[in-house]
């Protein structure tokens, strides 16, 4: 079966669903091992008869329409379902509710994990293909669980270059789907496999592995679509060779947002930059509508179900590659060390009487960051969170003991140190002289990249190698200010004039017109810089035909 963008789309919604797998564990089994189809499951979950007496009492009794998913979906609209769940049940298009749940495996609570399956089949009546879909990063403000499970040791595990959490799920819902059968009923059967943010790295995982490991799926594979999520690092494609290679000639890398080009891409892989008009998306800030990207509810589908796309990604595209290429060029733990030392020794650091410049609210909220980093670095590497746990203590320390106390403690330990450290002092040298050569080397790299992301002046002009300055206008606007100025001037000595012939009475009215009219000096300086200007180029010009 030839899937449409907006089916992958739909797939990506349903594994978002909380209650599918409890309604279909619910009710009695259907004959001949038959399964429930997604309008079902809706149906048996709300409560249809409370919601058709909210829309007859907000619409009237002629509300019903005539195509029966249609009609589901008006009446899901006067559920008691939440609004996340009616949103994501009415951005799914009607064929796809006729689709079939078959399996899932949720270990959410857990691990954060959710991947299910589904038989796509436009006419329940008859047998479809295999569709494999994985849940993505939920809202960060549901539950603790979901920060930690999902955004991470999911999200920034991938950093590491190693199988996180949720990829050892995705490894158990594989032999799942064997051993349950669903893998040989459907052996004739096309599979397809797709998720939404973490779940598009999760699908693109379920790829690889399954190439490597359990041939009788990847064999069946037609297409992995990962939906604006990450990739993964260099050092984890190097490790999954040659199957990376393989696995990845299949997955389709669409990439909407920051998220979806975080890490790399397989250069097997097909990617395709979604082309999203940032003005239809009503948004507090120019920000906020660049990060709203990634929602797929933003995202615009003609009347075949197809996305749009563009040449590139947009800036914060741009910068999520700049980061994921400095990832992959550095050591995180280089990064840490580095990060660390220079937050510890700013902490403790001495102004120029001798004073510490520290103080305990200031110390509290340095402690808060560190926390925040040793988590955060325990889903990349336990080696970070000891050095910053470490680091964390050495803070407390200074807030919480006599500084020069403390001062004489570390003098002591300083001395033993460096004793025991003169034997390895060369290797400390060379390492640290090598990681300066390989920060050095990758900015010297990515300094044009640099220089377009945040130089707008150097952007424009490199985009824009040729400019036209008509310095005759420039010196007419100058003179044409000049002449606002005198006027301006000539006003504010009639005012004063005024003086002399009215009466005490309209005073106050003179004194306020004389306050706001007079020679503006903003407006010269305007002018002066128009003049200014022109000559530049001018000179300018004349410099560079004496060159050729």
């Amino acid at each position: 079966m030839n899937y449409t963008d907006l089916q992958y789309k739909d797939a990506t919604q349903i594994a978002y669903l909380p209650f599918l797998d409890k309604v279909n564990t619910n009710l009695p089994a259907k004959p001949n091992g038959d399964h429930y189809t997604i309008a079902e499951l809706v149906s048996s979950y709300v409560n249809l008869d409370a919601a058709y007496k909210r829309r007859e009492a907000a619409l009237g009794p002629n509300a019903k329409l005539d195509d029966p998913i249609d009609e589901l979906k008006s009446l899901i609209q006067y559920t008691n379902l939440s609004d996340k769940n009616k949103e994501t049940l009415l951005n799914i298009s009607n064929d796809s509710y006729n689709w079939k749940y078959l399996a899932c495996r949720d270990t959410n609570s857990d691990r954060g994990f959710y991947g299910c399956a589904l038989e796509t089949c436009s006419n329940p009546a008859e047998k479809g293909d295999l569709m494999v879909a994985f849940r993505g990063s939920e809202n960060m403000f549901n539950s603790y669980s979901n920060d930690w499970y999902d955004w991470i040791l999911a999200d920034l595990g991938l950093i590491n270059g190693k199988r996180t959490l949720q990829h050892y799920e995705v490894e158990a819902f594989a032999q799942e789907l064997i051993d349950s059968g669903i893998i040989a009923n459907y052996s004739d059967k096309e599979i397809n496999v797709t998720g939404h943010s973490l779940g598009g790295n999760l699908a693109a995982y379920f790829t690889m592995y399954t190439c490597k490991e359990k041939r009788e799926i990847f064999d069946n594979i037609g297409r992995c679509y990962n939906l604006d999520g990450p990739g993964f690092t260099e050092e984890f494609f190097k490790s999954y060779e040659p199957y990376a290679s393989e696995a990845c000639s299949k997955i389709v890398h669409y990439k909407a947002s920051f998220v979806g080009n975080m890490l790399k891409s397989h250069p097997n892989e097909t990617v395709k930059y979604i082309h999203i008009n940032d003005e239809e998306i009503v948004q507090s800030s120019r920000i906020m509508q660049k990060l709203t990207r990634h929602d797929t509810n933003n995202w615009k589908f003609d009347e075949n179900g197809s996305l749009t796309f563009t040449d590139g990604p947009d800036e914060l595209g741009r910068e999520a590659t700049f980061l994921s290429n400095f990832i992959d060029a550095i050591n995180l733990e280089e990064i840490f060390f580095i990060g660390s030392a220079f937050i510890f020794l700013w902490l403790i650091d001495e102004d120029k009487n001798g004073k510490p410049k520290f103080s305990v609210p200031k110390a509290l909220i340095l402690i808060s960051v560190l926390g925040s980093l040793a988590i955060t670095s325990f889903a990349v590497n336990p080696f970070c969170t000891n050095m910053i746990l470490g680091l964390i203590a050495l803070v407390v320390a200074v807030v919480l003991i006599d500084r020069k106390d403390l001062e004489e403690q570390i003098d002591e330990i300083i001395k033993t140190i460096v004793q025991n450290l003169k034997p390895i002092s060369i290797e400390m040298s060379d390492y640290f002289n090598n990681l300066y050569k390989k920060i050095k080397d990758y900015i010297a790299s990515n300094v044009d990249f640099f220089n377009r992301a945040v130089n707008y002046g150097y952007s424009y002009a490199t985009n824009n190698p040729i400019i036209q300055v008509n310095t005759t206008n420039l010196r007419a606007c100058a003179e044409g200010i000049d002449r606002i100025n005198q006027r301006l001037a000539n006003l504010d000595k009639r005012i004063n004039y005024l003086y002399y012939t009215i009466g005490l009475i309209d005073i106050l009215n003179i004194l306020n017109a004389d306050l706001n009219i007079s020679y503006n000096n903003t407006l010269k300086r305007c002018s002066n810089y128009l003049y200014e200007t022109a000559s530049d180029f001018e000179r300018t010009e004349k410099n560079v035909e004496n060159v050729f």
